[in-house]
């Protein structure tokens, strides 16, 4: 299986590569991430996860360091013009960005594989030697930056949810694939979303 596997995460490097600079350009900030939620809600149910969404996974409660209504709301209607799926947009808005897919193979144990999402506050660099302004996948949204590497922590779960569904047959017990923004300790995650593992 450990083979099938690299020959699997070869074979949809080109796809990991092109999700991760599309991430990298539509950037989006904690609790901003609504393109970028459904993205990833509409790759894992194309695949054939089960999707839970907003208030189906998190606790609304729970959230701290929310930015005001009004730069929600811009930020939902930014997601409106960029093409957000209008399936998951309602369900992600106004801070509620975290998605889960959940894949259950026959009898066994529940795992839990989470990813991050969310981009730093930072303006990218505009110089002739940073590749994602040479390769012209630079972030479009000015303050916000994958300088944290999140672009590929999402693209490399959505291939990861893309293999394990490829080898579905062999596997046993459930799994939870859950992309939310970076939350400090067990403890405060647990807080903020509501799957039980």
């Amino acid at each position: 299986m450990y083979q099938r596997i690299k020959e699997l995460a070869k074979l949809y490097y080109p796809n990991t590569v092109n999700t991760r600079r599309d991430l990298h350009k539509y950037a989006e900030r904690g609790w901003l991430e609504v393109r970028t939620a459904c993205i990833i809600a509409s790759e894992l149910e194309e695949l054939g996860y089960e999707v839970l969404a907003g208030e189906d996974i998190m606790n609304k409660d729970a959230r701290m360091g929310l930015p005001s209504e009004h730069v929600l709301h811009l930020n939902y209607r930014r997601a409106q013009k960029e093409n957000a799926n209008p399936k998951y947009l309602e369900k992600v808005k106004m801070g509620m960005t975290a998605v889960a897919g959940v894949l259950r193979c026959d009898e066994g144990p529940t795992i839990g594989l989470r990813f991050d999402i969310d981009a730093l506050g930072l303006i990218e660099d505009t110089n002739d030697d940073h590749l994602p302004f040479v390769e012209g996948f630079n972030s479009c949204h000015l303050g916000a930056m994958h300088a944290c590497g999140h672009d590929g922590h999402t693209a490399i779960g959505l291939t990861t949810a893309r293999i394990l569904m490829d080898i579905k047959d062999q596997l046993h017990g459930t799994i939870k694939l859950i992309f939310n923004l970076q939350k400090k300790g067990l403890e405060g995650l647990e807080v903020l979303l509501k799957v039980a593992f």
